[in-house]
């Protein structure tokens, strides 16, 4: 399935309903999560520049991108370029999106 970056709770519940991967959110079982975590903690606080964001999400695959709307939703997407990501599904919860890196 696609890669899916979501926040870690978020993380947790995604592959039980859709045949998804997620970066988080197996608990112990996730893959350098104390190496993930503060990168992730910095992305969802709008910290991080459009090179660091690459760097990140291109090696992990990510196609997808899961805002909690408590969350900035602005500050979260303006990291990236406006061509590069894309809204595909909203509700009063959240906001889905696709990322592209071409």
């Amino acid at each position: 399935g696609d890669v899916v970056l979501a926040p870690f709770d978020e993380s947790n519940l995604l592959p039980v309903f859709a045949p998804i991967k997620v970066i988080t959110g197996h608990g112990p079982e996730s893959k350098n999560l104390n190496n993930l975590t503060p990168i992730i903690d910095d992305f969802y606080q709008g910290l991080l520049s459009k090179s660091e964001i690459e760097d990140f999400l291109i090696p992990l695959n990510v196609k997808y991108l899961v805002v909690p709307k408590q969350l900035d939703v602005y500050q979260i997407t303006n990291q990236f370029d406006p061509e590069k990501i894309i809204i595909i599904f909203e509700n009063q919860s959240y906001a889905l999106y696709r990322i592209y890196y071409e």
